[in-house]
C-alpha cells in the first residue's frame, strides 16, 4: 500500500468490520467511532479512495482464498463421492453430491462479486455480464440457471435486442 494509502488504525478497523458484516453503520461503531451519526460516518468512510482501495483489495483476496478453498474442498467432495459410487454406496454418494451443493451456496455472495463488479461498472457489456453470470451459477451448482443464462447468450448472439442486464438479473435471481 503506497504511503498516501496508509489507514488509520481506525480505518483499519472499519474496513476489516465492513468486510465482516457488510453493514457500514455495525462497522463504524464496532471501529470504535461515534454511534451518534453512524451513518453518515459509514457513509462517508465508504467513500474515501483510500478505504476504496482497501475494501477493494480486502475483497479480492477474500474471493482468491474462498476459490482457493472451493477447489480444494470440490476435489474431496468429487473424491467422496467418486469412492461411495465405486463401493455402490449410492446412498453416500447423493448425499456427499447434496452436501457439496449446500456449501457452495454458502459462498455465493463472495461468487458473485465479480458479477457484481460487471453489472456496477458496465452494465450495458452485456457479454461480460452473461459470462460473469454463467460462471457464477455453474460454480454454485445452478444448473437450471446455467441453462437459462446460455440461452440468453445463444439469443444474445443471434442479435436478441430484447436481452439487457435486467433479463440477465432475473435469470440469476
Amino acid at each position: 500500500m503506497p504511503q498516501s494509502d496508509k489507514l488509520t488504525f481506525r480505518q483499519r478497523r472499519f474496513v476489516d468490520e465492513y468486510l465482516a458484516c457488510g453493514i457500514g453503520t455495525k462497522a463504524v461503531i464496532a471501529a470504535g467511532y461515534t454511534g451518534k451519526y453512524a451513518h453518515k460516518v459509514a457513509f462517508a468512510l465508504t467513500r474515501q479512495p483510500k478505504i476504496k482501495r482497501a475494501i477493494q483489495a480486502a475483497y479480492t483476496l477474500q474471493q482468491q482464498r474462498s476459490e482457493r478453498q472451493q477447489d480444494i474442498l470440490l476435489g474431496e467432495y468429487v473424491r467422496l463421492i467418486e469412492e461411495a459410487r465405486e463401493a455402490g454406496d449410492f446412498k453416500s454418494a447423493l448425499k456427499a453430491l447434496n452436501n457439496l451443493f449446500d456449501r457452495l451456496k454458502l459462498s455465493e455472495r463472495i461468487l458473485a462479486q465479480p458479477l457484481l463488479e460487471t453489472l456496477e461498472s458496465n452494465p450495458d457489456d452485456l457479454y461480460e455480464v452473461l459470462n460473469q453470470a454463467i460462471q457464477l451459477m455453474a460454480k454454485a451448482g445452478r444448473h437450471t440457471d446455467l441453462v437459462k443464462l446460455l440461452e440468453l447468450r445463444v439469443r444474445l448472439q443471434l442479435g436478441d435486442n430484447s436481452i439487457n442486464s435486467e433479463t440477465v438479473i432475473e435469470a440469476v435471481f
